[in-house]
This record gives C-alpha cells, sequence and structure tokens, in this order.
C-alpha cells in the first residue's frame, strides 16, 4: 500500500540466450519444452549440490543428488569423473562443473560464466509517486529512491561522500595513503600529535590508535579518497 518497491539485478549474468548455436537450421521447429524441459527441473545449484555430497561420495551417491536436485538423471561416466574430480579438487566450483552439463542438454544458449552488460529489468511499485519505467540508466534508481524517501541526494552525498584531501587540508592536517597493503589502503591525516586513519571500505576511524564510529563508510576510488564529513571534526575533538 505505503511502500515503494523496486527489483532489479545489478548486472546479468553469463549471457544468457534463447537457442543457442545447435538451433541453426531448424530453430523454427523446436518447441518450448525443448528450451525448458531440462533447466524447469533444476531446483539447486551447482553449491547447492555440492553441500550435500562429500568428497568421496560413490557414483550411485552422485548420479542421486544430480537427478534429484539439477534434473540431469542421465549422467555420463565421463561426468560422474568430473563431479568427482571437483568435489576433490575443485571445492567451491562445481557450478563451472556442472554447469556444461546443463548446457549440453539445453538450447538455452550462453557466452560467459561471469557478469554481462545488457539491460537488465525492472519491476517496480510505487504508490503515489512516479512509476519507473522504459530505459532508465542505473543512476536513475538513485534518485527514484531518493524522491520517494523526501531525501536531498546532494547534500546526502556532500555530507557521506566528502573529498577527504580537501576536507582535511582545509583543517591544517597533512594527508598521505598507507598502501602497505595494496588491497585494503588506509587514509591517514595527522596534525600535530593527532594522527587519524581511515580504512577504505570501512566506517571507523583510528584516531591515534582509538576506534571511533563514523556515519558512512571511506571510498578509495581511482586514487581520491571519500569519506563522511564528520571525520574531519576528529582532528579538533578531544
Amino acid at each position: 500500500k505505503n511502500t515503494a518497491i523496486l527489483i532489479m539485478s545489478d548486472h546479468g549474468n553469463s549471457g544468457i540466450s534463447i537457442c543457442d548455436s545447435t538451433t541453426s537450421k531448424d530453430y523454427d521447429k523446436r518447441q518450448l519444452t525443448d528450451l525448458l524441459s531440462v533447466i524447469s527441473k533444476a531446483k539447486n545449484t551447482g553449491e547447492g549440490i555440492e553441500s550435500k555430497l562429500k568428497t568421496d561420495s560413490v557414483e550411485a551417491a552422485i548420479r542421486q543428488k544430480v537427478c534429484d536436485f539439477y534434473g540431469i538423471c542421465d549422467l555420463s561416466a565421463e561426468e560422474v569423473a568430473k563431479i568427482t574430480d571437483g568435489l576433490k579438487n575443485r571445492k567451491g566450483e562445481l557450478n563451472n562443473v556442472l554447469g556444461p552439463m546443463m548446457d549440453a542438454r539445453s538450447i538455452i544458449g550462453f557466452t560467459t560464466f561471469g557478469h554481462t552488460g545488457e539491460e537488465v529489468t525492472l519491476y517496480a511499485y510505487t504508490p503515489g509517486g512516479p512509476n519507473p519505467a522504459g530505459v532508465l540508466d542505473n543512476t536513475d534508481i538513485a534518485k527514484f529512491t531518493a524522491l520517494y524517501l523526501g531525501v536531498d541526494l546532494a547534500k546526502t552525498t556532500k555530507r557521506l561522500f566528502a573529498d577527504a584531501d580537501r576536507l582535511f587540508a582545509s583543517k591544517g592536517a597533512e594527508i598521505g595513503t598507507d598502501a602497505t597493503d595494496p588491497l585494503n589502503p588506509v587514509f591517514v591525516a595527522t596534525k600535530g600529535k593527532k594522527e587519524i586513519r581511515i580504512p577504505a571500505n570501512r566506517n571507523y576511524a583510528l584516531v591515534n590508535g582509538k576506534k571511533i564510529k563514523l556515519e558512512g563508510i571511506a571510498v578509495y576510488n581511482l586514487g581520491k579518497w571519500f569519506v563522511p564529513e564528520e571525520a574531519a571534526n576528529l582532528l579538533t575533538e578531544n
């Protein structure tokens, strides 16, 4: 009733398509069952099936679980061997083992095992407000959300993601980046005897080693730091 609901994915997956290269000559004769008969029987992912099997599972158990939860009941000996190897030597990767087996039995096409950049579907229920529709930029979703919540997005962004260099330099602090761990850089600001360290993607600062929670998270992007405005006040607070 009074709640706006927006449902979408952040990206596509697999480059999925209706029909594949095997249907080039007879696509007009294919039936809906050719497309859905195999994939509609799947009740779990490769990761889910892996959790139901042991590394030393026997062939009968593998066949039964894959049939029950993945809808493939005619595994070849070679496919069983690949699954057995996956369970023993490729922990967490059974999606990549079972995926091609599903692919071989369906006329659904895939271009990749990873993320893809095509348009994604947006479902919206928006009582009392404009209804997002048509082809939209992903950033428009933030604008719609801010509209429904009554939030000034520009002011909120300014408060939560201020330019850290400019913010701390205006307070007379020396600033830099500690990249000792390249995967976890840390913003560093010093003034007098006070040192402030703010790790990337975290919602806290370390003031002379003492942990202080921040209103938002620190972001390090393309060599620039963005932090909540309140962080600069830590230079003057006791």
